[in-house]
This record gives structure tokens, sequence and C-alpha cells, in this order.
């Protein structure tokens, strides 16, 4: 791992700023934010998890709840930001009577709605959405009031929840991590591989910020070391995505799929 101290240290030397005097740390937390997060929206391999009880046995709601609400930040302050779903299941019951779980699918706002109506999932045909089927929005709708746009996700259910039901969420974080000036750098890390889009896109958007300040001989800097984070970008994003073991077989798939 390497941590940010040592990417804002080598940035600093790069555009001759070692005592921080032509960049303020303010700025150089806000370049790093941004950067971060188009790296971790390209790379998508932050995950994180949330755990929910909708309709909890400690303060049981008379009418069962339909939507669940995964906020951009949790009680504790972690940045949530939740940007794609990698798999959401809700508790269930075996057939033998044992625990288990039911994984969800997600449909249009338009079936889920019709089904939670006590209406029709679709117009056309007579499949009808069950418990494991889902919609979301990008609006805070969890108190069914204001549609707030806070960069949580509100998600939708056709059926409402059981008492002490669970909905265990897995998801790709848009947002690894957000920094402010009391943020201590020894402390945030990222992984190795990632090294060269971080230093790279932090010294272009330094060289960028100083060429607005001024600074003429920064413009070509600027275009050079955009080519190089463009390109550090790609590798990255082509390491996360692809099979890691040498031994595997190459997988290629069609940019769009062809009808039988």
């Amino acid at each position: 791992m390497i941590t940010i101290e040592q990417i804002i240290s080598y940035s600093q030397t790069s555009v001759n700023d070692e005592n921080g005097d032509r960049i303020k740390l303010a700025e150089y937390v806000d370049l790093l934010n941004d950067i971060a997060m188009d790296i971790g929206e390209k790379t998508q391999i932050w995950i994180g998890r949330y755990v929910a009880t909708p309709n909890p046995s400690a303060t049981p709601l008379a009418t069962p709840p339909l939507k669940v609400n995964i906020p951009f930040t949790d009680t504790l302050g972690n940045v949530l930001s939740p940007y794609r779903f990698i798999r959401m299941v809700r508790s269930s019951t075996n057939n033998d009577g044992t625990a288990g779980w039911t994984e969800c699918r997600e449909w249009s706002q338009q079936a889920v709605g019709a089904t939670s109506g006590g209406h029709a999932s679709f117009p056309q045909n007579n499949y009808q959405l069950s418990n494991n089927a889902f919609s979301t929005q990008f609006y805070n709708d969890s108190t069914g009031g204001t549609n707030t746009v806070d960069d949580s996700r509100t998600i939708n259910f056709p059926n409402g929840f059981d008492v002490d039901e669970q909905l265990v969420i897995d998801f790709i974080q848009t947002r690894p991590f957000t920094l402010t000036q009391w943020t201590n750098p020894t402390n945030v890390s990222i992984p190795d591989f990632l090294r060269n889009p971080f230093t790279y896109g932090l010294l272009y958007k330094l060289q960028e910020r100083l060429y607005n300040k001024g600074d003429e001989s920064m413009l070509g800097r600027a275009e050079r070391t955009k080519t190089m984070y463009e390109k550090y970008l790609r590798e990255a994003m082509g390491y996360s995505h692809n099979l890691l073991d040498n031994k595997s077989t190459p997988q290629s798939f069609p940019r769009v799929w062809l009808p039988a």
C-alpha cells in the first residue's frame, strides 16, 4: 500500500512546491478527492456492504415497509456512496423450515410500483413479481417525504418486510474516501497498482491549476501529464477488471449480443 502523504510529497516536489506556497493544503485535498472519485468509478475496486433490518421486532411497524435507503454516509460517518449493486439478498425461510437467503433482481419502477399497489406487474403478460424484485431511485425517499437528492439510493420492493427480516447489499462505492484538511494522510492508503493513476492524476490537476494561476510553463507539462494519467488509468482498469490468474484462459465478449 502507498499513502496519500507519499502522493502529495511527490507531487509537491514535481511542481517545485515543497513548502506548500504555490498550492495550499485545501487545494490538494479538493484535487485528491476529485481524482479519487474518477478512479473509484472506473476501476470499481472499492466495495461496501450495507445490512438493514427494515422492520425490527424492537419497534415493529403496523404497515411493513416497502423501502430501504442506503445513505451516502452511515451513522459512524463512514462513506458508503453506492455506485452499482453487486449482490442483494433478503432473508427467507427454506422449505424445510431453516433460515436461508433469496437473491434479489432489479426491475423497472413501474413494474415494482404496480405490484406493490396490488396490480398486475406487467400489462402484457401474467408474470407477477415476487419479494425478491426491487427498483432503485437516485433520491432519498426513505421517509416517504422530501425526495432529497443526497447521493443515497432508495430501494423499492413490491412486498413489505416481515418482522426482523434482513436485507444485505454488497455494492461498488463511487467515493473510496473523503479527505479533509484535518485528515492524517499517513492513515489513508491506496493499493500499489493505483499509485501511478493517483500520482499523475494529482500532478495533472496541480499543473492545470498553476497554469490557470498564470504559470505559462505549466501548459505543455499539463498536457503531457494528462496523457500519462489516462494511460495509467486505462492500465489500472484493465488490471482490476480482467482475470488475475495467469493459468486461466483469457475471455472476450461481444460488445453487442446478436439475436439467436
